[in-house]
């Protein structure tokens, strides 16, 4: 039988991406194709990636279904937010791949949660000073950096809030993250930080 056979191979089974008609194939029990039916074979964990239009992830039976999962005990990774081949622009984009890759380590590995009861500032990423509607002066930084730091504390267990500048990086799993443009705007973000809270700031340019 080739789904009991891949239910017990499996270490963990990602659905992604997790249609709307998926989540409620999976959340009512059925088992009428390979995916669903192995979703009930394995005793392996089960990891939900959403991907589906704004409108069909805010519906009433979806949030339901999702519900349901979750309380069964299947992991809810995402959705993200951006635009759909739909042209909607809103939740229920899938998250990145390689996101999808991160999480999974970072879930299923078994670092060491050393950093547990650590609050994180990181600020990360260029700042751009408007000169005129057209112009600005920014610089050079990547915030690559920044958000290594930030995957490799959350990763350890640290609370991390990631201050990020206009860049193209996708967020790493269990991180907060706010966008600014400015470095006013990143400063008003960073005295918003609990008391409490550790800073690891980028140097003035």
């Amino acid at each position: 039988m080739g789904h009991i056979e891949l239910g017990k191979w499996a270490d963990t089974v990602i659905l992604a991406p997790a249609t709307a008609d998926l989540i409620a194939r999976v959340a009512a029990g059925m088992a009428n194709d390979l995916v669903s039916t192995i979703c009930l074979a394995t005793p392996s964990p089960v990891a939900v990636v959403p991907a589906m239009n704004q409108q069909m992830y805010r519906a009433q039976a979806t949030q339901h279904n999702l519900q349901t999962l979750a309380t069964r005990g299947l992991l809810l990774w995402g959705p993200d937010s951006g635009s759909r081949a739909c042209g909607d622009v809103g939740p229920g984009r899938m998250l990145d791949p390689l996101t999808i890759v991160d999480m999974a380590a970072q879930h299923f590995a078994s670092p060491v949660k050393d950093l547990q009861h650590l609050n994180l500032m990181i600020t990360a990423g260029p700042t751009r000073e408007p000169l005129d509607p057209v112009r600005y002066i920014t610089n050079h930084s990547s915030g690559k950096m920044g958000f290594a730091i930030a995957a490799a504390a959350a990763q350890r267990g640290a609370n991390v809030t990631l201050i990020s500048g206009p860049v193209s990086l996708p967020t790493p799993p269990f991180v907060q993250r706010i966008d600014v443009t400015t470095a006013l705007e990143m400063e008003a973000a960073v005295g918003l930080a609990p008391s409490s809270s550790t800073f690891l700031l980028a140097a003035p340019q």
